[in-house]
């Protein structure tokens, strides 16, 4: 029953590696994506300020005001506000990529600790090595 248990803890730390550990590549791609798009208003808006003062200086405050409004509509609000809320989102599945492995070690040894009174062997009874895990009897 022991190998059991220790079995369904190391499927549990490898899936949560391999799960939060893709969720988070996933928003660290997105936040990167976000981030090319919050650079690009932001070059755009520079080029129209020199524009705008090269060509009516002016007039350059009116004709920068109104390219900031369009700007702001288009897009450049949004992709702040994705950009962040996918940097929170990769900042939490990197956290819960190493806790679930973590825990479900703790778990597992606690629970050991519990039934028995004794943490060592780390190993189950009746398991030598690493590779009498991954046999079925």
């Amino acid at each position: 029953m022991e190998v059991k248990f220790f079995r369904l803890m190391i499927i549990c730390a490898v899936l949560s590696f391999i799960f939060f550990g893709g969720k988070t590549a996933w928003h660290f791609y997105s936040n990167n994506k976000e981030q090319i798009l919050v650079e690009y208003f932001y070059d755009e808006l520079k080029t129209k300020q020199n524009i705008c003062w090269t060509l009516d200086p002016q007039n350059a405050e009116i004709c920068l005001n109104n390219y900031r409004t369009k700007l702001l509509d288009e897009g450049f609000n949004n992709s702040v506000f994705n950009r962040d809320k996918s940097e929170k989102r990769m900042y939490t599945s990197l956290f819960l990529m190493w806790l679930l492995p973590i825990g479900s070690l703790l778990l597992f040894f606690g629970i050991k600790w519990i039934i028995t009174g004794k943490i060592f062997p780390f190993l189950p009874n009746g398991i030598r090595n690493f590779r009498e895990i991954l046999r079925v009897k």
